[in-house]
């Protein structure tokens, strides 16, 4: 079964069917997804926006390092963006008021154009209030550019969905990502990995970290519940949570899916996944991404 959502989507309809959960992220983690929206979405739509094209090449550069191949990979789209203006105008290409950018994303509860939407109604006529409206602007085109992607250069990772099927036998399975609804829905559907899912925890629900904490108010034990992960943020989101954490290594993910089905699953049944054994895999993961491509 499928989680209902109600007209406020934040209201999610859950039934707790067994005494685990695992929460699995979408984009880079399920779904090959990550690289190609930010390649061509999110670094070529802010280069529009803010109309720097003659640096299209070095701006790029920075969104992909920035997003994808260092400690920040899996960083929110809004305090990603915060990172690449603040480069830009540090290097003299471009001058923008960011400050009420970067207090939203420093101070905001929840991440979202919905959240956007709202600071900029309260600072109409601010300086700095520009930059939300572009920032609103960019976000709502990445989603549109996100769309036209062929569903079929989005595929699922080798191995997530038998590694999910086996999950959903002994657990109870959640997406947990910071992506908006509809795209995950749709790419989870196209690639046949609705099935291996209970419940979905979006962009519109909160935090990563807050959808980690709502699990326990459906009565798991935090020792109970698993985020799987691609990105540091997950692993702070699953710290934060006070709930357990496996990662998907980046350049490695079907062998890391293998590895879940064979070995880690069975292991935070049988309670044998322990504190120490997590840290050598998160050890691993940013030892990983330290390295690079």
């Amino acid at each position: 079964h499928i989680a209902q959502r109600t007209s406020q989507q934040e209201d999610i309809m859950f039934e707790k069917r067994h005494n685990y959960i695992i929460c699995v992220d979408s984009d880079g983690c399920a779904i090959d997804s990550m690289t190609i929206k930010h390649q061509r979405c999110f670094g070529p739509e802010m280069i529009k926006v803010w109309n720097l094209q003659e640096h299209k090449k070095e701006m790029q550069k920075k969104w992909d390092e920035d997003n994808l191949y260092t400690i920040t990979r899996g960083i929110n789209r809004f305090k990603g963006l915060v990172l690449a203006l603040t480069y830009a105008c540090q290097r003299g290409w471009l001058e923008e008021e960011l400050s009420l950018l970067k207090e939203w994303t420093a101070c905001t509860k929840v991440l979202s154009a919905n959240s956007l939407q709202k600071e900029i109604v309260l600072h109409k006529n601010e300086p700095g209030c520009k930059t939300l409206e572009k920032a609103l602007l960019w976000s709502e085109r990445v989603n549109q550019s996100i769309d036209r992607l062929p569903d079929v250069e989005k595929p699922a990772f080798p191995g997530a969905k038998r590694a999910l099927l086996a999950a959903k036998k002994r657990a109870d399975v959640a997406v947990v990502s910071a992506a908006n609804a509809e795209a995950v829905e749709r790419e989870w559907q196209y690639n046949g990995l609705e099935e291996t899912v209970d419940i979905f925890f979006t962009q519109e629900n909160g935090s990563k970290a807050e959808c980690l904490k709502k699990l326990r108010e459906y009565g798991y034990d935090k020792e109970h519940i698993l985020m799987i992960g691609d990105a540091p943020g997950d692993v702070e989101s699953a710290r934060d949570a006070g709930v357990q954490f496996y990662p998907i290594l980046t350049g490695r993910e079907a062998e890391s899916w293998k590895k879940f089905s064979n070995v880690i699953l069975e292991s935070l049944i049988q309670g044998k996944y322990s504190c120490e054994w997590m840290a050598e895999e998160t050890r691993k993961f940013y030892e990983k991404l330290e390295i690079g491509r």
